[in-house]
């Protein structure tokens, strides 16, 4: 009696065909994978900048332009060069009536330029009021 036995499992050619199916498609989700991942980065990378710049910028409020016109600040993971520019006279603050008080002020523009140590800068400009006594307190 020769008849045929029923085959049992795959054959070489079907496995071969299931591993090229799921392969395929896994395929768009690695390179999903790999979309995720480098956007991930460059949030990172936003979020640090941010974070430096806002502390550059918390800095720059602490400086009275009058008094010191440049300096370089270090901030951990960047550095943070200053100047600022006269865009007004010196005039002297007066009082409610009118007569000159004890301080000068001054308008400036700050010009700041962040160099993160990856090789990236940033550069913003404020504006910024110094002021400096011009005389004792008066009692």
């Amino acid at each position: 009696m020769t008849g045929k036995r029923a085959q049992k499992g795959f054959s070489i050619i079907e496995a071969l065909a299931a591993v090229a199916l799921v392969a395929t498609a896994f395929l768009p989700l690695l390179i999903l994978q790999g979309q995720l991942t480098r956007t991930s980065m460059a949030v990172q990378r936003a979020e640090t900048s941010l974070t430096v710049i806002q502390s550059a910028l918390a800095i720059i409020e602490t400086i009275n332009p009058l008094s010191i016109d440049q300096g370089v600040e270090n901030m951990g993971s960047a550095e943070m060069n200053w100047r600022a520019i006269p865009i007004s006279d010196p005039m002297s603050v007066r009082d409610n009536n009118g007569t000159a008080g004890r301080f000068t002020a001054q308008l400036f523009k700050i010009e700041a330029t962040v160099q993160f140590h990856d090789g990236r800068t940033a550069t913003f400009t404020v504006h910024k009021m110094g002021w400096r006594a011009e005389s004792p307190i008066l009692n």
